[in-house]
């Protein structure tokens, strides 16, 4: 059986090692994958190629890896060949995904929407819109917003979503990627909450504000398990006494105290004690 299709791809394709090692014989590997001797052992080496083979002849991987014949990996390749794809030319990848079978579509649209940089956020989320309403869309809202996530503009975009049971996980998503992204730059914690907390309160919807301050609590505590921790105790008595749904607020209590006992074992301060 003829696993590789050959378009415009040459037998012997070279790419030179950056680090000035042999040069890369993509031709070589792909007759030497199609000798492994079992369909997990030729699926494993082709994921191994896609990034080079993409660099050569993009329709050539392409057309391989859409008639692969492993059907349970096919949608991983897909998602594989996107984002090496989307490296080089987000808009044709993105295309080329949302085109697949409906069936396979979802790992190569998420990970070539995923390849919008922090930058271009807006237009990753606006990408998202464009997709057929359905469970794709709004698992890959939820994958796209965890990700590069930080300001009312994201915030104000998740509480708006068409569908509000997903707004609902999508403003917790946001409060604590926006939270871990401040950790991420350095910045002040208590600061970024109190903007969080002000953009919370802007909310008319009192479900919606709650899940943005548990979202907050969500970032905070994950951000305890990081290195040098501090200790916030206000902060978290603050957002947790804001907290409208008192279920809601007992279970994010629970989280406090396990997080802060985790990362203070002295156990002192501990602001989820003070609120129960």
């Amino acid at each position: 059986m003829r696993l590789i299709a050959f378009s415009s791809l040459v037998c012997l394709a070279l790419l030179s090692n950056v680090h000035g090692e042999e040069p890369f014989d993509l031709g070589q590997e792909l007759a030497r994958m199609t000798r492994l001797p079992t369909q997990d052992q030729r699926t494993q080496a082709l994921s191994g190629l896609l990034r080079q083979w993409v660099a050569v002849d993009v329709d050539s991987a392409r057309v391989t890896v859409e008639a692969w014949p492993d059907a349970l990996a096919r949608p991983w390749l897909l998602g594989e060949l996107a984002w090496y794809w989307s490296e080089r030319d987000i808009r044709s990848a993105l295309s080329w995904a949302k085109g697949l079978r409906e069936s396979e579509r979802e790992s190569a649209v998420l990970w070539s929407i995923k390849r919008f940089p922090y930058a271009k956020a807006r237009e990753a989320r606006a990408e998202v819109l464009q997709l057929p309403l359905g469970r794709m869309r709004d698992c890959i809202a939820n994958e796209v917003i965890a990700v590069n996530s930080r300001g009312r503009e994201a915030g104000d975009w998740c509480a708006t979503y068409p569908d509000y049971t997903v707004a609902l996980t999508l403003v917790r998503k946001v409060t604590q990627s926006w939270i871990i992204s401040a950790w991420c730059s350095d910045d002040d914690l208590n600061v970024e909450a109190e903007l969080i907390e002000g953009w919370a309160f802007d909310l008319t919807d009192v479900r919606l504000r709650d899940r943005a301050l548990a979202g907050t609590v969500d970032g905070l505590c994950r951000a305890l398990s990081f290195p040098k921790p501090r200790r916030q105790p206000e902060t978290f008595r603050r957002l947790l006494r804001c907290v409208d749904d008192a279920v809601l607020r007992a279970e994010l209590s629970s989280q406090v105290d396990q997080a802060w006992q985790k990362a203070f074992p002295d156990n002192v301060g501990n602001p989820a004690i003070v609120v129960r």
